[in-house]
């Protein structure tokens, strides 16, 4: 390890010393960001610049965990809300499902859209919210997927960091 990157890790870890995180958060990024110093130990360069960069790398690091984090979840949110008459809906509603009807029902989501998801998450066809709507049911069909892709999109935004959703969540914890 040259002087260089032995500077920029004492001035890391002192910053970390310094103010001590509190959420696991910035911990795991100080972690990452001093794992990248460690990554390549023969770096040269301004030890304040390799910080910021190190920094930098494990704040994009975090964020794209965050995305493939909330990638997974749409898609159990996407498999829960299924019409697919081969994956019938679980009898019990496991804590998943409980914690999706929550979400649609406190979402920013217009209520018809509001009302087909819980319609769906309750194993409703859309052949039975067609004939209780009194539509066709390729209507519903169209009605059921531009819901769920509005429902994709709130709960991306949702589950994004720095979110103002992310950050009220955050201080419910």
């Amino acid at each position: 390890m040259n002087t260089d990157l032995f500077r920029a890790y004492v001035l890391l870890q002192d910053d970390y010393l310094r103010n001590r995180p509190s959420s696991i958060r910035r911990q795991e990024r100080y972690d990452l960001a001093l794992d990248s110093l460690l990554a390549k130990p023969d770096r040269t360069g301004d030890p304040d610049r390799l910080v910021r960069n190190a920094w930098g790398n494990a704040g994009k690091t975090l964020r794209r965990r965050a995305k493939v984090l909330s990638l997974a979840v749409a898609r159990d949110l996407s498999e829960s809300l299924s019409v697919d008459e081969d994956h019938p809906a679980p009898a019990e509603p496991s804590a998943a499902v409980v914690e999706i009807e929550d979400w649609v029902r406190t979402s920013p989501l217009s209520q018809r859209d509001k009302s087909l998801l819980t319609d769906l998450i309750a194993g409703a066809e859309a052949d039975q919210i067609a004939e209780r709507l009194g539509l066709p049911a390729a209507r519903v069909r169209v009605m059921v997927s531009r819901a769920r892709a509005r429902a994709l999109r709130e709960w991306m935004r949702w589950c994004e960091p720095g979110s103002r959703a992310t950050a009220e969540r955050q201080r419910k914890r």
